[in-house]
């Protein structure tokens, strides 16, 4: 019923269709799309968020799909994107019967916005009336707060999002195997073992970061690798052209292999060879000491902290 509504809509404005018709294109592009993990900060949602963003592989956002929670409902908010401005947004709402401990819905809402560059321009309903001003102004600034971060970051970044909180760089739609990047930096680890005992050997300990160790050059003096223990942990770096290709880090049981470009990770896998999802926050914890550490080790740059 509701799609039928829609449909009557937007038959009668043929912007309104014409910005229907783009989202279902779009929508049929899912698999071609890199895709980022995203959140919103929790001024949009108390119990937290979560979701998706499409984007060109020139870093153009096409859709951003999120997750609200809330203690008595679940939002869904699907907005499309064109030339960097929301066009189109949908938010679904679950309403709970008891809140967290009883989530069994009881009854949906629908809510439908059309926008024109950053102006809004129609809202509907699930029944398709238009909206209260005060209710479509609401959702239309938590669309454009929302999805404005997450658009310019992901836009000028083209996927190297450390400093990007909202957005988590470390997914994309390619498959591990068959990422070229992942195949060069394997072919290249291999060359580093196989090249190693010609390797000019360095000690690198140093006690005052509880950290013992070496670092191996090339016969020409280009550093290929470094090996050390720190803070219990076992850590292999793997240089080409001074810089960080991949870092090995083994602690107990536990094991974390990470692929860089540009000495930002592009892929990280643990023990069992899965996927570790990286927000920005366990990115400073975990991730960007190893990358000082490695800066550390290539030469005279900035230290890591004891």
């Amino acid at each position: 019923m509701y799609a039928l509504i829609v449909a009557l809509l937007a038959a009668t404005d043929p912007a309104l269709a014409a910005s229907d018709a783009t989202a279902k294109a779009i929508d049929r592009m899912d698999g071609k799309l890199v895709v980022y993990g995203v959140s919103a900060g929790q001024e949009y949602s108390l119990e937290g968020s979560s979701g998706e963003a499409f984007a060109e592989k020139d870093g153009r956002v096409r859709k951003i799909a999120m997750t609200f929670y809330g203690e008595t409902y679940r939002a869904e908010l699907a907005v499309y994107v064109r030339d960097g401005e929301p066009f189109l947004a949908e938010r679904r709402t679950a309403r709970y019967r008891g809140g967290l401990a009883d989530t069994e819905v009881t009854h949906t809402t629908t809510e439908r916005l059309y926008f024109g560059g950053e102006k809004l321009v129609a809202a509907f309903d699930g029944d398709g009336k238009p909206l209260l001003a005060t209710d479509a102004d609401a959702l239309a600034k938590l669309v454009h707060g929302v999805t404005k971060p997450i658009i310019v970051c992901i836009a000028r970044a083209k996927g190297a999002i450390p400093g990007c909180e909202c957005v988590d760089p470390l997914r994309d739609t390619q498959p591990f195997d068959s990422d070229p990047r992942i195949a060069l930096i394997k072919r290249e680890v291999d060359r580093t073992q196989k090249e190693r005992p010609a390797y000019r050997k360095r000690d690198v300990s140093n006690t005052g970061w509880d950290m013992s160790g070496n670092s191996y050059s090339s016969p020409t003096g280009e550093l290929r690798l470094a090996s050390i223990k720190v803070g219990g942990a076992q850590i292999d770096f793997y240089y080409a052209g001074e810089d960080l290709l991949f870092s090995l880090r083994r602690s107990g049981s536990e094991e974390a292999r990470v692929y860089y470009e540009a000495e930002q990770p592009i892929r990280i896998l643990d023990a069992k060879s899965k996927r570790v999802r990286v927000n920005q926050t366990s990115y400073a914890a975990h991730v960007q000491p190893i990358v000082d550490y490695a800066r550390h080790l290539r030469g005279p740059t900035q230290s890591p902290s004891p």
